[in-house]
């Protein structure tokens, strides 16, 4: 990240890029407090856990492990992380075992309304820490896409959404008014696993995240792309998180099939070409992985991505980035100028708020 003081003597100065975390994930307060005060949240009910234990979510016959403590920090907390490892701006969403699609409709609307107000007030009170996007009740489209018009009309930045619906892939036809109105609005669109389908071989070895959560991204992918949702809205910003799981590695499979296989012929264009339509994060984990998905898709389409605060994010997402040698030019982008000109914010941070 290029900082004001790296400039010679005497070049004019506004500031250093900003970096722009766009894969941070809120537990919220409100579930926070239910749990404390032995209350259900929303359809969900919590685990007794020891003190400073991670918290566990009861959902009808899920149940969903918390990676760590700070799931359950204050705003205030997590912007002195921030300041820690020099991320200027978190862009917020529910974590993804919360996206509630498995509830009553009417359940699921009204804990996106509360989620979402809660991100638009951190927004608001700490204007130039936090972005937000919104979580919907996608098992209902009409009512997420008034969800949709709300909460940007509040503020936020865009939508997170989940790699399936209850099952049904991202293209499904009842889905499709939910993708116009998110291009219509020119909404950031982070998509996230949520409840890998691999089956009993991903029981063992938290292989249901480090295999499944990939596989969940590349299977969305898929079916954004062969279901002809990209075609359909070509300006949907799409970001696929975990560096875009198997993405890449996989395109030039998908651009044979689609070649070879009259069953595979959904889009109007091979599926690796549409990897310049998509955003990735940053999330590799392996800085030769990143260097190759820059490589492979451009340093100007990779976002900086955390995974706050799982225990499977980053856990200094910058310094993951220096790490994987790329130019200063693409370090920068990746780290935060890309993200500004996406979501509309100032790249450059004022000299007087400059860190030290």
């Amino acid at each position: 990240m290029t900082r004001d003081d790296e400039h010679p003597p005497g070049t004019p100065t506004v500031g250093y890029n900003k970096a722009i975390d766009v894969h941070a994930h809120l537990f919220p307060q409100s579930a926070v407090r239910a749990e404390a005060a032995g209350e259900a949240w929303f359809g969900s009910t919590f685990e007794a856990v020891p003190p400073g234990a991670p918290p566990v979510v009861l959902t009808g016959d899920t149940r969903s492990a918390m990676g760590a403590p700070e799931h359950r920090e204050p705003p205030e907390h997590r912007i002195a992380h921030m300041d820690r490892i020099g991320v200027d701006v978190q862009v917020v969403s529910v974590l993804p075992p919360l996206f509630r699609y498995d509830l009553p409709a009417e359940v699921g609307a009204a804990a996106a309304v509360a989620i979402n107000d809660e991100i638009t007030g951190m927004r608001e009170r700490w204007p130039e820490r936090f972005l937000g996007l919104a979580t919907l009740p996608l098992q209902a489209p009409g009512a997420a896409v008034d969800e949709i018009d709300r909460a940007m009309a509040a503020g936020l930045s865009g939508i997170a959404v989940g790699t399936h619906v209850g099952g049904r892939d991202l293209d499904d036809p009842a889905l499709r008014p939910v993708w116009r109105r998110a291009g219509e609005l020119g909404c950031f669109v982070l998509i996230h696993p949520a409840h890998p389908r691999g089956g009993p071989a991903l029981r063992r070895d938290y292989l249901s995240n480090v295999v499944g959560n990939p596989l969940e991204t590349t299977l969305a992918f898929a079916a954004l792309v062969l279901g002809g949702v990209l075609d359909e809205v070509p300006g949907l910003n799409v970001c696929f998180v975990h560096g875009g799981g198997y993405i890449t590695t996989m395109a030039g499979r998908l651009d044979h099939a689609y070649a070879v296989r009259a069953d595979v012929a959904g889009s109007r264009r091979p599926p690796g070409e549409y990897l310049r339509q998509v955003w990735f994060d940053s999330l590799t984990h392996d800085p030769a992985g990143l260097a190759a998905l820059t490589a492979r898709v451009g340093a100007d389409r990779v976002l900086l991505g955390s995974d706050y605060p799982a225990d499977m994010g980053a856990a200094d997402p910058v310094a993951a980035v220096t790490a994987a040698g790329l130019s200063g030019a693409e370090r920068d982008a990746v780290i935060g100028v890309n993200a500004a000109r996406l979501l509309g914010t100032p790249a450059r941070r004022p000299v007087s708020a400059r860190m030290p």
